[in-house]
């Protein structure tokens, strides 16, 4: 296998991130709110508690490619320029990979006995927790799209426009992690976390896309060395 294949195959974890952790975000359904009533939020966790797990597994998944990701565009935009922002992505990607674990490790908890156990309290009390894990992986998506946006504007890696985007998502998931209202748009677990998990997916997705564009074709000198 050519270098240019795996670093191809190495762009494409981005892809199989999204589509893994799209699994585990909407295979169990619509999630209770936040403004729920106790026995509504039990309810689901019992009534689906094979999704969750489920779930949980395919965030595991996830977690793995976006670690791999991660590295091939750290090596990638490492080439560009500024150790100091690319050093910041890998940190915010191992922050907000531990983030998300521990939040569906909560949800899998949940599901795997205690909503079960018929403690509506405590139930209530792990899923709060769970928003809470989430409102704080919204600054991590936001780091890891400001230090990338960052680095393609500045030194012009991969495309200014896509960073550009970066830095839109950045911007929406800071606005998401406010999110701490029991009802309303800033409710916790709300429409802003949504969109602002949607935007990082998306951006990661079209720099997946870009970075396998970009090794798409074997460079003209190299085909005339190769006839």
């Amino acid at each position: 296998m050519s270098d240019r294949t795996w670093v191809r195959i190495s762009a494409a974890s981005g892809i199989a991130f999204a589509i893994f952790v799209l699994i585990s975000a909407f295979i169990a359904g619509v999630p209770p709110a936040a403004d729920d009533s106790p026995d509504e939020i039990a309810s689901f966790f019992v009534d689906n508690d094979t999704k969750l797990l489920t779930a949980a597994y395919f965030q595991g998944l996830a977690t793995v490619f976006f670690i791999w990701f991660l590295g091939t565009l750290r090596e990638r935009l490492s080439h560009a320029g500024s150790t100091r922002l690319v050093t910041s992505l890998v940190v915010a990607a191992a922050v907000t990979g531990a983030l998300a674990m521990a939040a569906q490790a909560v949800a899998a908890t949940v599901a795997y006995r205690t909503a079960a156990a018929g403690n509506v309290d405590l139930t209530v009390a792990l899923f709060d927790a769970q928003l809470m894990l989430f409102n704080m992986v919204a600054f991590g998506m936001a780091a890891i799209a400001a230090a990338a946006g960052l680095v393609m504007i500045r030194f012009k890696a991969l495309s200014p426009w896509l960073g550009y985007g970066g830095l839109l998502s950045a911007l929406v998931n800071l606005v998401a992690g406010a999110s701490y209202a029991k009802d309303g748009v800033f409710m916790a677990g709300g429409v802003l976390g949504f969109v602002g998990f949607l935007g990082f997916v998306a951006f990661i997705v079209a720099t997946s896309v870009m970075m396998i564009l970009e090794h798409a074709e074997e460079p003209a000198a190299a085909r005339m060395a190769h006839a």
